[in-house]
């Protein structure tokens, strides 16, 4: 995978997650944020003919925007409609893993992080 890629990806599920949170008010836990960001990372790096056949190859620096908008709006809708915990108290509410994984499964074809 290309470097600029990498970064541009990265970035964007940074600022995604944090314009989530503010929007929201709901959490996005760190291992919820690693267990995405290990799935997309996957895709970008062991599918690539199946993103090259959708005309986005993450090993083109070129690339780069395209790819990080298709997972970005991938991300949005997963984090939309994920399952939250709101704990009793003053605690924030947050996501859950098991809630993005869910969401994950229903819309994962294996090339985009999730796709359907």
């Amino acid at each position: 995978m290309d470097l600029e890629v990498l970064n541009a990806v990265e970035e964007r599920l940074e600022q995604d997650f944090s314009q989530f949170q503010v929007s929201t008010g709901t959490t996005v836990p760190t291992p919820v944020r690693a267990f995405v960001r290990e799935v997309v990372l996957e895709s970008l790096e062991l599918r690539v003919p199946e993103w090259q056949q959708r005309g986005q190859n993450p090993g083109v620096a070129i690339n780069s925007a395209i790819i990080a908008n298709e997972v970005s709006k991938s991300l949005k809708r997963i984090l939309a409609d994920a399952d939250t915990y709101d704990p009793p108290g003053p605690a924030q509410k947050r996501i859950m893993v098991v809630g993005v994984l869910r969401k994950i499964h229903e819309h994962f074809c294996g090339v985009f992080p999730f796709c359907r």
